[in-house]
């Protein structure tokens, strides 16, 4: 094996694009000093929200989680507006949830959905069990124009129970894949 070392790689003439390796190569890069990725290389657009504010949720019916809150959204594809994510870029992407009741009731067939573009694509049941949160996450694949997600919940306590604003309670989030 032979090791090659240089200050700087330049294109021979202009710009473009420089080639490493080839076809069926495997580049190394476990140990890089500083990488700079250019947009295809990243798990982007991503984004992770909240909600500010406790959400009444009735019972025995399908309601949207109203995310309002960005802790980041790297490509603005998230709107708090109508809660719903569109990324611009197509690929797949990882969606999924937390959810907490404010309850210590313990109740059964709870459901935590996400939809795609009007229609469920991943549906979690649960029980609610004093405070506890349910967790699901799945794997979407997006147009990159006019695909969407956005995040339900159904609760069947018997009456309204209010969704915990806590930041740590009450999230979803989504990134792009690389590589599929």
């Amino acid at each position: 094996m032979s090791t090659l070392k240089v200050d700087t790689i330049l294109k021979r003439t202009g710009t473009g694009t420089i080639t490493v390796g080839q076809s069926g190569d495997t580049v190394d890069l476990s140990n890089p000093t500083s990488i700079t990725l250019n947009s295809t290389m990243k798990n982007t657009p991503a984004f992770l929200v909240n909600i500010s504010s406790a959400q009444s949720i009735p019972t025995s019916t399908s309601t949207k989680i109203q995310f309002d809150t960005e802790v980041y959204d790297t490509d603005s594809a998230f709107n708090t507006g109508s809660y719903r994510f569109t990324p611009q870029v197509a690929g797949k992407y990882v969606i999924g949830m937390n959810i907490s009741l404010n309850s210590t009731d313990d109740f059964d067939q709870n459901f935590a959905k996400i939809n795609k573009n009007g229609s469920n694509v991943f549906e979690s049941w649960y029980e609610n069990k004093y405070y506890n949160g349910h967790s699901g996450a799945t794997v979407i694949e997006f147009n990159g124009s006019t695909d969407y997600v956005d995040f339900h919940i159904s609760q069947n306590r018997g009456g309204a129970t209010d969704l915990r604003a806590d930041a740590f309670c009450t999230f979803a989030y989504g990134y792009r894949l690389l590589g599929v």
